[in-house]
């Protein structure tokens, strides 16, 4: 779940929602259940 709403956050961002974006991030870091290597690939297109 964590990476799909870090997907979420990158089309956010492309489509210039970074509000949104950012809220996907945060929501991505918060769940129980994260892979941080994989969240850690994942989120760098999220990171400009």
């Amino acid at each position: 779940m964590a990476e799909a709403r870090i997907a979420l956050g990158v089309v956010a961002e492309r489509q210039g929602a970074l509000d949104q974006a950012v809220n996907y991030g945060e929501w991505a870091l918060k769940g129980d259940r994260q892979s941080l290597p994989s969240l850690l690939m994942v989120s760098r297109e999220l990171v400009l």
